[in-house]
């Protein structure tokens, strides 16, 4: 039996991921979904007559038999568009599961949003990843812009946030290792075009 799925675009975005990522995720039942999404664009999902725009979920979140929703190390996180897609996803009756943040993943700030409008010559989408993504590789501050910096501040937030739509959220790498080795299916959800 397969154990992974891997849904990857390979020209400069706007593949139609979601909709795959919807379509797999509907015929064949992962029991985990993974992803390390920017805060770009987002994928879209259109089921059961609702629409869905995951900037940092996978599209599989939206599945009450998935259970198991992780945000890998390499992620950049905008928490706003987090709790919004967290607002977006009903419960599943008599059901919780688990979404486990990596520490490692990054925050975008206010700041890191203002330092890429000030940067006209690339091509970005201006929601501050690319500066998020630089800032945890300057390794500059103690801290940094990682999630396990920010848990402390925001934790309660986010929890609460996801026990609303049926999850139990943590943030922990033994945790996020766990899954991944004790999942029977596991979709990865590949954000951006391969050719940008």
């Amino acid at each position: 039996m397969t154990k992974y799925v891997v849904i990857q675009g390979l020209q400069f975005g706007s593949e139609a991921k979601g909709s795959i990522a919807g379509l797999v995720a509907h015929k064949w039942q992962p029991d985990t979904v993974v992803c390390a999404n920017h805060p770009n664009a987002g994928h879209t999902f259109i089921g059961n007559g609702q629409k869905f725009v995951h900037r940092c979920l996978s599209i599989g979140a939206a599945f009450p038999w998935v259970k198991n929703v992780l945000i890998g190390p390499g992620a950049v996180v905008d928490i706003d568009a987090l709790l919004t897609e967290l607002k977006g996803i009903a419960p599943a009756p008599g059901l919780t599961r688990r979404l486990i943040v990596h520490p490692n993943a990054s925050i975008v700030t206010k700041d890191h949003r203002e330092a890429e409008k000030r940067l006209l010559s690339i091509g970005s989408t201006m929601k501050g990843s690319m500066e998020a993504v630089v800032h945890k590789m300057r390794r500059e501050d103690l801290h940094n812009n990682l999630m396990k910096s920010y848990w402390p501040e925001l934790g309660s937030t986010l929890i609460d946030a996801g026990a609303k739509a049926g999850f139990n959220l943590v943030c922990d790498s033994l945790t996020y290792d766990a899954i991944v080795s004790a999942s029977e299916k596991i979709m990865v959800e590949g954000a951006q075009g391969y050719s940008l």
